[in-house]
């Protein structure tokens, strides 16, 4: 259950809707081929237009992190209750990013 986050970010990544590879690299090896992205792309398009919340949840959030980062000289990010949020890896060094 706890990894149905991950799993649908990879496929969205997979499929070009996002851009985060890192959530295919946090899965558990064995469960990777699952969401691969030549897997992702056989997927029904009704059962992406079911995920295109995430994406777009997605977007508006990295737009505001991104919009953050460029106001601020040393920015630090709480994130709380992240779960598998990948966003603190996927931004690396930009901030300062704590988990919660």
């Amino acid at each position: 259950k706890n990894l149905r986050v991950l799993w649908t970010r990879a496929v969205l990544s997979g499929r070009g809707i996002i851009d985060d590879p890192q959530a295919f690299e946090w899965l558990p090896t064995n469960t990777r081929w699952l969401v691969s992205p030549e897997n992702a792309k056989r997927l029904p398009e009704s059962l992406i237009e079911k995920l295109e919340w995430i994406g777009s949840r997605t977007r508006f959030l990295d737009q505001a992190v991104d919009a953050f980062l460029a106001e601020h000289a040393s920015p630090q990010i709480v994130v709380v209750g992240a779960g598998y949020d990948t966003r603190c890896a996927r931004y690396g060094g930009g901030a300062e990013i704590f988990w919660g």
